[in-house]
């Protein structure tokens, strides 16, 4: 009985963690729709589909 407590106990453990990792990130995608990743500042990503390169965090000053 007691392993069985433990396994429920060390899997919620996991799930908060998991949560507080993911916590500040942003989920970003290029306009093609593809899922570039997580992220929490500033970034240049190119789009392995389309090949396009997204600007991630900075505002665009009227370019």
């Amino acid at each position: 009985m007691s392993e069985g407590i433990n396994s429920i106990e060390h899997e919620a453990f996991e799930r908060s963690m998991k949560s507080q990792v993911y916590e500040g990130l942003h989920e970003h995608r290029c306009s093609c729709g593809r899922l570039l990743g997580r992220f929490s500042g500033q970034a240049e990503v190119k789009c392995p589909k389309c090949g396009k390169m997204n600007v991630i965090g900075v505002e665009n000053c009227g370019k």
